[in-house]
């Protein structure tokens, strides 16, 4: 049976709801608490079900056979894939002081990744990178 029809609308929902929430957050809802964790937990979720994607996509492809077009549709999930893993990681490196982290990373890193998460903000990096993510999405 093959599971990535059903699968592939998880990733493309909560992926599609981050991108809309990055663009309103830039305009509308600034600091909202609920919209900044709508924003947060759907480019995570929607970062996690991409990985089980490309796995039920390997798993068709195999099914189906390597078809030029099943290639090229492999090829952007692989880039949508690294899009979301690049703002998720922007993401995460916000607010790294949890006693894990502080345990295992020296002071001045933790004092420099949410730094440089906040300044890749400032210059628009993750809003750029959810609009280039969205039309990768659309183009799968």
């Amino acid at each position: 049976m093959i599971l990535h029809p059903l699968i592939i609308h998880f990733p493309i929902v909560f992926l599609t709801l981050y991108c809309g929430m990055e663009v309103l957050m830039q305009f509308a809802w600034k600091n909202h608490p609920t919209a900044l964790f709508i924003r947060k937990w759907s480019l995570w979720f929607g970062t996690l079900t991409v990985f089980l994607a490309i796995f039920t996509g390997k798993q068709a492809q195999e099914a189906l056979g390597n078809f030029a077009i099943i290639r090229f549709h492999e090829s952007i999930a692989y880039v949508v894939n690294v899009v979301f893993v690049c703002i998720s990681i922007i993401y995460l490196i916000e607010v790294p002081t949890t006693p894990l982290t502080r345990k295992y990373l020296s002071k001045n890193l933790l004092e420099i990744l949410p730094k440089i998460s906040i300044t890749l903000q400032r210059f628009r990096v993750t809003l750029i990178l959810a609009i280039i993510g969205f039309l990768l999405i659309a183009a799968v």
